[in-house]
């Protein structure tokens, strides 16, 4: 597995620190683990744990899982944030989804997958509230490939 990332914060400069220590926090995990494993292989809060470390090892502060309110005020919930990001002088509030999906050779649809998902995580970061932080809706996009489709590998993740 190789371990190149690739880090583009688009509009939000102050993730990309977080980025960076995010392929930090992947590489000290795979010390541990060994290099066939990574935290997107298990699930959402898995992945968004390995976010929260990258968060601490920027300098930052990460909250995951805590309870909020959601929603306006007179249709306010009790509910929980994925997670909370303190990075410099910006605070991020986060919903998180992760979409699994193939790229073998005669896979369809992987990309509408991580789109619906990631249209879901900025509608349920929408019911957060601006007061507590910028919103923001969070992908893990985590594509799999068929162990017989190995040969298109560079095909595939050109297409992605």
């Amino acid at each position: 597995m190789s371990s190149d990332f690739y880090y583009n914060a688009g509009s939000i400069p102050s993730l990309h620190c977080v980025l960076k220590k995010w392929g930090t926090a992947i590489r000290r995990y795979q010390e541990c683990y060994g290099k066939n494993d990574c935290p997107w292989w298990y699930n959402e809060r898995a992945t968004l744990s390995s976010l929260a470390g990258a968060v601490w090892l920027a300098s930052g502060n990460a909250l995951e899982e805590y309870s909020t309110e959601k929603g306006r005020k007179m249709n306010s919930y009790k509910g929980r944030c994925d997670i909370a990001i303190s990075i410099g002088y910006e605070l991020f509030i986060c919903e998180a989804k992760q979409a699994l999906f193939s790229i073998g050779h005669k896979a369809k649809n992987g990309l509408d997958k991580v789109k619906s998902n990631l249209d879901q995580a900025c509608k349920a970061a929408e019911n957060l509230s601006t007061e507590d932080g910028r919103r923001l809706g969070i992908c893990f996009a985590v594509p799999h490939l068929p162990q017989q489709d190995t040969k298109f590998i560079e095909e595939q993740c050109e297409k992605l």
